[in-house]
């Protein structure tokens, strides 16, 4: 299992302080703030690690998870 994801607190100054999401790949990528929705990034976060998704490609597939949410 190369992807997991982790919580985070983040601060924006027109919504003030929330959670989210972000995917963290072989413990040393981190890619911050992916989403607000833990179960839907969850299952999209299983989908790369059975498809075995590249790290290479992994902005364009969050673009394509983020266009369908």
């Amino acid at each position: 299992m190369n992807y997991k994801i982790f919580k985070e607190t983040l601060y924006n100054e027109d919504i003030g302080t929330y959670e989210s999401y972000g995917i963290k790949y072989m413990n040393n990528i981190f890619i911050s703030d992916v989403s607000t929705d833990s179960n839907s990034l969850q299952g999209f976060v299983d989908e790369l690690n059975n498809k075995n998704a590249n790290i290479d490609c992994i902005y364009c597939l969050i673009d394509k998870f983020l266009s369908l949410q």
